[in-house]
């Protein structure tokens, strides 16, 4: 229960992301006494102080997902994801979702180019028993050659960028950042409402959602947004405006999820999750 209230205090950049006051933390969880919010094929790992993200345990992600392709699921603590009437979307503050995640770029932990693996936040639409709405992804897929149209990176990299849909994770229109060193990171998503872009929804509130990832250390702590060097690529996204909807249509996260679409043996990621959150402002 120590180390719960710990990680209940660790919301990163909050000062760069607007995020007012201590928050409320609406789930926590972690793998120290249980994986019971985890779905999907994730497995607990444990004790194992030396290799966990703080504590003694972590979710292992594996492969191959279960039967529905997950390797991770969470309902962020709903007991089903179309039952309920969750949160409805704030005129003002902000949904904050956020997983710790162990990726490693090298060559011993990806062999074949190309390899992809999503993670994604879903929203609900509005309704007393809200359905499946609109994902918010990050995409990431494994390079070791120099991509001509991005020459700026050299060798081997885990690109990463985000979009509404599974895509090339660096295509150049989807603003791609390559990370190149091995460590624990925080994938996060902050939704929030700002006034509409399109003419025919002027004056309404729309949704947005900020699209960040932090370097982490092991404890916990977050670090400061992942900028890759030298060249200075920024993992930092908005998406909303390819897509306005009003904050009346939507309702809070549905589930995150994470799912590979490569399963073959000689895919061996060297990848862990731990805790995963989810906070209003």
């Amino acid at each position: 229960m120590q180390l719960q209230g710990i990680l209940a205090k660790v919301t990163c950049g909050a000062s760069s992301s607007g995020l007012t006051g201590p928050g409320t933390t609406l789930f926590l969880q972690t793998f120290e006494a249980n994986k019971d919010n985890a779905f999907g094929a994730v497995q607990r790992i444990g004790p194992d102080a030396a290799n966990a993200f703080q504590g003694n345990y972590y979710g292992s992600v594996p492969i191959t997902g279960d039967s529905n392709g997950f390797t991770f699921f969470t309902r962020w603590g709903q007991p089903t994801g179309n039952t309920q009437n969750p949160t409805q979307f704030p005129a003002t503050g902000k949904l904050v979702t956020q997983l710790a995640i162990y990726l490693d770029p090298s060559d011993a932990a990806f062999t074949n180019e190309g390899q992809k693996l999503h993670y994604s936040v879903a929203l609900n639409k509005a309704g007393t028993a809200p359905t499946f709405n609109r994902d918010y992804i990050f995409s990431f897929g494994w390079y070791s050659t120099t991509d001509a149209s991005l020459s700026d990176v050299t060798g081997e990299a885990l690109w990463v960028s985000v979009s509404h849909n599974t895509g090339d994770p660096k295509d150049p229109n989807r603003g791609p950042v390559p990370i190149t060193q091995a460590g624990w990171y925080y994938l996060q998503h902050v939704f929030y409402a700002k006034p509409c872009d399109t003419g025919a929804l002027s004056g309404q509130q729309c949704v947005y959602a900020d699209i960040k990832i932090f370097t982490a250390s092991k404890g916990g702590a977050c670090g400061a947004v992942y900028t890759h060097s030298p060249t200075g690529r920024t993992a930092s996204w908005m998406l909303g405006s390819d897509k306005e909807e009003t904050i009346s249509t939507v309702r809070s996260p549905r589930s995150g999820w994470l799912i590979h679409h490569q399963t073959t043996a000689a895919w061996q990621p060297l990848m862990s999750i731990d805790s995963f959150s989810y906070r209003t402002f």
